[in-house]
Order: C-alpha cells, then sequence, then structure tokens
C-alpha cells in the first residue's frame, strides 16, 4: 500500500451520561471515543475550569445527550456501538 492510497480513519465519539456522575450542579457528560477503552468524564480542564453539566435530573442530562450526540451525525445505534467498543479491552489503558 503506497501513501496516496492509505485511508485515514477518523475514531468517533459521542457523548454518554454515567449513571453515577453527578454532583450538587447535576449531571455531567462523559466523552467515549469509538475503540477506546474508558470515557473521559468532562469535569473541566484548569485552575478555573469547571464541570460539564447537563441536567439537574438524568432525564433532562440524556435528552441533551442525545440532542449533541445527533448535531454530530452520532445516531442511537451508532452510541451503542461506540459505548460498547470502549468497554472492550484494547490494552490501551494506562499500566497495561
Amino acid at each position: 500500500m503506497t501513501d496516496s492510497t492509505r485511508k485515514t480513519v477518523i475514531a468517533r465519539q459521542c457523548f454518554y451520561i454515567p449513571l453515577d456522575q453527578f454532583d450538587d450542579m447535576g449531571y455531567i457528560p462523559s466523552l467515549i471515543t469509538e475503540n477506546v477503552s474508558g470515557h473521559v468524564p468532562l469535569t473541566g480542564n484548569g485552575t478555573c475550569a469547571q464541570a460539564w453539566h447537563w441536567g439537574r435530573t438524568r432525564e433532562a442530562a440524556m435528552i441533551m445527550c442525545e440532542q449533541e450526540n445527533t448535531r454530530l451525525g452520532i445516531t442511537p445505534a451508532d452510541t451503542a456501538r461506540i459505548i460498547l467498543s470502549s468497554m472492550a479491552d484494547h490494552g490501551d489503558r494506562p499500566g497495561e
């Protein structure tokens, strides 16, 4: 295969609302990358950053999550596949 025929595959990402990921401000979404183990909670990055909050109830957070995934072109079926792929052992966790 030459460089001109090589295709770059970009891993899809989706948002997800874990059941236990909330604080007094509401539910905090996570970003999941296809075929990468685990998830990344959107808790802010930096000393002045704050967590993302997508609703005080799980139902409200799930509605926001589905809207954002749809905006990214990710269907509910795509979301399920991406989430399942993140549960597989890809040998990419620290310490493995």
